[in-house]
């Protein structure tokens, strides 16, 4: 048996509930990506201040764009004959 407050909406009642209830997950989704990119733009930017005035990351810089075509061998002891 029913009680007074058992009911159901109508179907285009619940299609209409149906469609905000997608919309507002979608709109949670679209947050938290608009987050993470956020996060990601600031890590990137601290990460650039720490390494700005560092002597060590100047000169990798240097060495990979002047010698970016070449190749370099290290540790020969390798190749020497016994």
């Amino acid at each position: 048996m029913s009680s007074p407050l058992d009911f159901s909406f109508p179907k285009n009642v619940q299609g209409i509930f149906t469609k905000f209830v997608e919309s507002n997950a979608r709109i949670l989704v679209g947050l938290e990506n608009a987050i993470t990119q956020v996060e990601t733009a600031r890590t990137l930017k601290n990460a650039m201040e720490l390494m700005k005035g560092n002597k060590t990351i100047q000169f990798f810089l240097v060495f990979r764009n002047d010698f970016e075509n070449y190749s370099f061998v290290t540790g020969t002891d390798h190749f020497k004959k016994k």
